[in-house]
């Protein structure tokens, strides 16, 4: 949820942001589901992604700068809970590459 109950709707630069880490969202859970789906048949494990991109999605980095020029409170708090989900999503791609590369070897 990016807006309390009665308050504005939020930016647009925070629409896209949240579009774009919803999109991140079901993408991981997507890759997790298929290990889970896989663990007995090594051969049809998913590879990791080809990549982990520790910058920031642009569409976060285009919100922070939006909501600091409009300057109110309740967006900036969207985009930082935005900012917290984002980094939760680095750690588990991270964690994707190890998983890849380790759920093959198990017995």
């Amino acid at each position: 949820m990016l807006t309390t109950p009665g308050a504005p709707p939020p930016i647009h630069e925070v629409v896209v942001a949240r579009t774009a880490v919803t999109a991140l969202c079901g993408s991981v859970e997507r890759w997790f589901c298929d290990v889970a789906r896989n663990l007995d048949d090594p051969p049809h494990l998913p590879d990791p992604p080809s990549s982990v991109d520790a910058r920031l999605p642009r569409e976060l980095v285009d919100a922070w700068s939006a909501v600091r020029r409009a300057g109110t409170r309740q967006e900036v708090f969207a985009v930082l809970r935005l900012l917290w989900v984002a980094d939760r999503l680095d750690g588990l791609r991270h964690l994707q590459v190890e998983l890849a590369g380790t759920a093959s070897m198990l017995p």
